[in-house]
């Protein structure tokens, strides 16, 4: 809401790392708004956990990991903490203590169509919601010469949040409401020209078709089809790494350089890291990279450069945690939304860094909420004569 009232009264802030401008009044006073009320009801949902019976379960060990790794490492090499980061364990909490993990991520769904809507409409409202590539060499739109950006101060940042809630615009009740929110958020992720977003919701699309073949056919057919299933999620985190293996400096949109620089960053602090705060500092001290690192460009980089080995580590265990989730949904509750999460996910790692688990951001609404609830959800959802999971947009149903 901040940028939106931003990008109309005033104007769109440039992406670039260590940039400062000044919102507009209105703007400005719906931001402290907005965090009011995240924080209250951080502070509120911690009060619940405090007083309550809140059981928790081992899924919030892997939730947390990778925060605490973040949280130790930052304190070891700054000597400082963000206090923001508690927003992240409060959304936990208040994971743990809803009992319907599936009405929230519908919610979620609803939300990200919503995204896409207001990015769309806003096209017609103001020019600061498109970012103009027409004197850019290395131009990538895919819709005339500009990117929409939204909301955001740039179309990537627009595309990752489109990407990761995207699966869940599919379990959307409403029949117009769920393609109604999938044409939008295609439209819109289509014009952002987020090329690992889009990609991502291109493999996990085919994923999700591969789940739809298993429920539907016979026995012999499903192990032909599930196998491939089965690689994808096997090969998805190896491939991240193969990646920034074959790269070179200019590789991926000079996204080799990034992996690298990070890497030798790294090999000094090999155990904990350089701290939340690396990349901030490197766009001050190494103008080569500093426009374009915001972030190590691929999610196990990025979590060795800030937290060293402990990081990657927690990374890692919540990736392996998250897919065995997704193929569960998949395979026992033909919940294909759910079940393209983790393809989604961790695809989009291979070249953005969607969350660090600890920063607050533009995209944490939506990814803290889904890893949280994904990896909350119980092995076993379906009740005799209960409702089928399968999004109606893929088996042509209602739920």
């Amino acid at each position: 809401m901040p940028n939106v009232v931003q990008f109309h009264l005033g104007y769109r802030p440039s992406a670039q790392l260590g940039e400062s401008y000044s919102l507009v009044p209105i703007a400005s006073l719906s931001k402290s708004i907005l965090q009011f009320a995240v924080y209250a009801f951080s502070a509120l949902t911690v009060l619940q956990a405090l007083i309550g019976r809140t059981h928790y379960r081992k899924w919030f060990l892997v939730y947390l990991a990778p925060w605490v790794a973040l949280s130790l490492s930052s304190l070891l090499a700054t000597q400082s903490f963000t206090a923001t980061s508690l927003v992240y364990v409060a959304m936990g909490l208040g994971i743990a203590n809803h009992e319907d993990k599936m009405a929230l991520l519908r919610a979620l769904g609803g939300l990200t169509a919503l995204l896409a809507m207001v990015s769309l409409v806003m096209v017609a409202t103001t020019p600061n919601a498109l970012m103009s590539q027409a004197h850019l060499a290395d131009a990538k739109a895919l819709v005339g010469t500009s990117l929409l950006n939204g909301p955001f101060s740039h179309p990537n940042t627009l595309g990752q949040t489109l990407a990761i809630g995207f699966p869940f615009v599919l379990m959307i009740k409403r029949r117009w409401m769920r393609i109604l929110g999938v044409a939008s958020v295609a439209l819109a992720l289509v014009w952002a020209s987020s090329r690992t977003s889009i990609l991502a919701v291109v493999i996990a699309v085919v994923v999700g078709l591969g789940w739809v073949a298993v429920k539907q056919l016979g026995r012999f057919e499903k192990v032909a089809v599930g196998l491939p299933l089965l690689t994808v999620y096997a090969l998805i985190v190896p491939v991240a790494i193969v990646l920034v293996g074959i790269a070179g400096p200019d590789s991926f949109s000079n996204r080799g350089v990034i992996w690298e620089t990070s890497l030798n960053l790294w090999a000094d602090r090999p155990v904990w890291g350089w701290g939340s705060d690396v990349y901030g500092s490197l766009s001050q001290s190494m103008r080569n990279i500093g426009v374009l690192a915001f972030h190590g460009h691929n999610m196990l980089v990025n979590a060795l450069a800030v937290g060293g080995l402990v990081s990657a580590a927690a990374l890692l265990v919540l990736y392996v945690v998250i897919i065995r989730k997704s193929w569960v949904q998949g395979y026992r509750e033909h919940n294909i939304a759910v079940s393209m999460f983790a393809v989604v996910f961790i695809s989009i790692g291979w070249f953005e860094v969607p969350t660090t688990f600890y920063t607050l951001g533009a995209t944490s609404w939506v990814a803290w909420a889904a890893v949280g609830l994904v990896l909350a959800l119980p092995r076993a959802l379906s009740v005799p004569g209960g409702p089928d999971l399968l999004p109606a947009t893929l088996d042509g149903r209602r739920t």
